[in-house]
């Protein structure tokens, strides 16, 4: 509730307090996500993916198609579908529930808690407009 808060009604206010109706501002943070929605359709599904719905021969395609022009035999092709099909197989085991296991549950917390006091401390504003020095 306090992010959708913190997100989405706050600058909906400070629009409400400059113009006088924030309704447009609504509809305007809908854009980018359909610009994102359309520009995403005629990406391939991501190699790993695939490795892991045991799909290899797509997986080997679409890698072919990015790193070797197409040719299957190329050797970083080959190195990268062996490093695909190694993580797929490692992966099998882990489901989403170890994150909150005996041992993994305090590392589980730490993380979640730093990236929502990045967020609601506004280090990401100071990291993407500090201006670097030459």
């Amino acid at each position: 509730m306090f992010l959708y808060r913190g997100a989405f009604i706050i600058p909906s206010r400070m629009v409400l307090a400059l113009k006088g109706s924030a309704d447009w501002y609504r509809g305007i943070q809908a854009v980018p996500a359909l610009i994102l929605l359309i520009a995403i359709m005629p990406f391939p599904f991501s190699p790993r993916w695939l490795a892991s719905k045991g799909r290899f021969e797509e997986a080997l395609e679409i890698l072919a198609d990015i790193h070797g022009r197409g040719d299957k035999t190329d050797p970083t092709v080959e190195a990268e579908y062996n490093d695909v099909c190694q993580a797929a197989e490692s992966a099998k085991g882990v489901k989403w529930h170890t994150l909150f296991g005996r041992k993994m549950w305090r590392r589980t917390l730490v993380g979640c808690f730093t990236q929502i006091w990045q967020q609601l401390t506004g280090g990401n504003v100071i990291m993407y407009y500090t201006v670097h020095g030459p």
